[in-house]
């Protein structure tokens, strides 16, 4: 082939490949996303055109992250892990370009159209970004065969895919997308940068994915955040395959993906405008990465896993729980080497990790003083109390903090499961195929890879179980117990003849199972019938007055502002929807113990004057929800103190409906 023709042919790849992020994009702004109570055909073109624009922009990210593979040479990744590590890796690299365009003021949609373009048109993929993924499935070249095992997964896999995405084209109503994933991202694009927010802090920490949420939400997208988040869940379970795959063969890589998906929560929150699954993805590939360092030595290796540490810990907090455990993995795993070895390898992992993290850190340091802020140190409006009490909510959740409560911590988080969640708690709980793991001791095929995945992970949970014992919080060793599991399910539990009773029976099991999980994605989908919305049926309006109980309350309050005056959300974080018209409650007792300090509702109302506050909403089921995390009795002495004001004369009560009360200060200030 000549190189007239070589160049010609990329030439044409470029344009085609630059087509489809100008199209997405051309479209989003030509058409905006619908309003409140539009109904009929524009829905569908509406979940069309956030479906193309996270196509595009999943696509566009794929490029930058394998021009950023190149960098660190061959990592000896098969086709479908590269796919994985690379369209995760440009995701975060996304995330931190919008972050940059933030810093500097230019988070506009005109100067966030232009950097999705120019990434596209100077990093195309080699190859088809669907294509690559295609070839990815085939094992080192080879067709793929399907077991029937394999393939009743494959169709449960889908199908509750399927049912997930549904669920994801549905307007937001997930209560922390509403309190700070979605508002973050809205309130940075009005103002056009990144600001210091210390009332909700949420939006302070780090906020990667969010940032990639910016692109949808520059044209009032806020479907596009859900399915990116979507997108994420598609890649842990991409991935849970493809590195089982390397470490227990494919069957057992298939039966991994199983176990994962009898999470009945994970499609759930696949199809929230969450981020959990982002960071879980991050803590999962830089265990992987690390284990392959395990294997090769080679210090690449351990560069790609500091990066991705740096993804998840420039996502989540705790993601410096990450940092900590792989830290303690390499020492431990390097001893034998030899000091300087050993250095070389640390400064691999943490240089990297710290490089990438640090934006979010350093920028809270400079404006707070507190690089982790709020935590630990407080700062920005946070006293003692404050951060005490926020502190003490996220000490509420499991079943108690004395010695036999960690001793049986793992039995309780199946039999008393709904007290370690805060959203559909009621089928949050481990896979209940896990405690197969308790057999891994005991077997005799035992593989050095699967002793590391349980010796991280088991140190994982320990920090785990020190800090707010939310069972979404241990979703980045998910997958690597899945992995190991899958592994014990694929034939090694039992022995002589019991063995091919156990390889029938285990791997049958496994698939059972996942139809539960699809039959709580069928319940799901009809309970908050997303599809009517999806298919135009009923607004966005009808949608979330069925499936968000405080959302008239809240619409009636940003609608009759200039009667009501900002109104105060006690013990309620959402604002999305009422935005500015509240003041949101975002660490859920702030308020509640301003209002505990004051001596009368004109000391409330001289309090909250300068902010334009003047009424307050009450959410009936918020209220229940704290009440029962109220250690100190914070919320109940807030709501006797209101009542008792209501009964004095000096709340009137302005709106009521089976959720939510408001009432307007009536007692004039001094």
């Amino acid at each position: 082939m000549s190189g007239n023709t070589i160049r010609s042919l990329d030439l044409r790849r470029r344009i085609a490949w630059t087509a489809l992020p100008t199209l997405a994009l051309g479209l989003r702004a030509l058409f905006p996303a619908r309003g409140m109570d539009e109904i009929g055909v524009i829905a569908l073109r509406d979940a069309g055109l956030s479906l193309l624009l996270v196509l595009a922009v999943v696509s566009v990210s794929y490029g930058l992250g394998r021009w950023l593979l190149t960098r660190l040479q061959s990592l000896n990744l098969t086709g479908l892990e590269f796919f994985v590590v690379a369209t995760a890796l440009g995701l975060g690299a996304t995330g931190y370009l919008l972050l940059g365009l933030g810093l500097v003021g230019l988070l506009r949609p005109t100067y966030i159209t232009a950097a999705v373009l120019i990434m596209s048109i100077l990093m195309p993929p080699e190859a088809g970004f669907l294509g690559r993924l295609r070839v990815g499935f085939a094992a080192d070249g080879r067709s793929i065969r399907l077991s029937p095992v394999s393939i009743a997964i494959l169709v449960f896999g889908l199908a509750i895919g399927a049912l997930s995405l549904i669920h994801a084209l549905g307007p937001p109503w997930d209560y922390d997308g509403l309190m700070y994933h979605l508002l973050g991202p809205k309130l940075f694009l009005e103002a056009g940068r990144v600001f210091p927010e210390p009332d909700n802090w949420y939006i302070n920490g780090p906020f990667t994915i969010e940032m990639i949420f910016s692109v949808g939400m520059a044209f009032g997208d806020d479907v596009f955040p859900k399915l990116i988040h979507y997108v994420f869940g598609i890649l842990l379970v991409l991935g849970t395959y493809a590195f089982g795959r390397r470490w227990v063969g494919s069957q057992a890589a298939w039966l991994a993906v199983a176990v994962l998906l009898t999470l009945p929560t994970l499609p759930v929150w696949a199809a929230f405008a969450y981020i959990d699954l982002g960071w879980s993805v991050y803590e999962f590939l830089a265990i992987a990465m690390a284990l392959l360092w395990l294997q090769a030595r080679e210090s690449k290796h351990l560069i790609a896993a500091g990066v991705f540490l740096g993804l998840a810990m420039g996502s989540k907090y705790l993601g410096l729980h990450g940092l900590i455990v792989l830290g303690g993995f390499v020492l431990l795993a390097g001893r034998r080497a030899g000091w300087r070895q050993l250095v070389r390898a640390g400064l691999s992992l943490a240089v990297p990790a710290l490089l990438v993290a640090s934006p979010w850190y350093i920028k809270n340091a400079v404006w707070f003083g507190n690089p982790v802020f709020p935590f630990y140190f407080g700062g920005g409006g946070w006293d003692p109390q404050r951060l005490a009490l926020y502190t003490a909510y996220l000490d509420t959740f499991g079943v108690g903090r004395e010695l036999v409560d960690y001793l049986l911590l793992p039995w309780n988080m199946y039999a008393q499961h709904e007290r370690f969640g805060t959203i559909m708690n009621r089928i949050d709980l481990p896979s209940i195929l896990f405690p197969f793991l308790l057999a891994y001791p005991f077997i005799r095929l035992r593989e050095r890879p699967l002793n590391w995945i349980l010796g991280i992970s088991g140190i994982r949970f320990l920090l785990w179980a020190t800090g707010s014992q939310q069972i979404r919080f241990l979703l980045p060793i998910f997958p690597a117990l899945a992995i190991v599991t899958g592994y014990l399910l694929n034939g090694t539990v039992g022995t002589g003849e019991r063995r091919p009773a156990w390889r029938l029976f285990l791997p049958l099991l496994a698939v059972g199972l996942m139809a539960i999980t699809l039959f709580y994605q069928v319940v799901i989908v009809l309970q908050f019938a997303s599809y009517r919305s999806v298919l135009g049926l009923e607004s966005r309006r009808a949608f979330l007055v069925r499936n968000v109980r405080v959302f008239p309350a809240a619409r009636y309050s940003a609608e009759n502002q200039e009667t009501l005056g900002r109104t105060l959300l006690l013990g309620d974080g959402r604002e999305y929807f009422c935005h500015p018209a509240c003041v949101p409650d975002p660490d859920h007792f702030r308020w509640a113990a301003e209002i505990v300090r004051l001596s009368s509702p004109a000391s409330f109302r001289e309090r909250f004057d300068r902010a334009g506050v003047r009424s307050v909403l009450l959410s009936i089921e918020d209220l229940d929800f704290m009440l029962q995390h109220d250690p100190g009795g914070v919320i109940r002495q807030a709501v006797d103190k209101l009542l008792a004001w209501r009964e004095q004369g000096c709340l009137e009560e302005m709106y009521r409906d089976d959720w939510a009360i408001i009432y307007r200060v009536g007692c004039e200030a001094p």
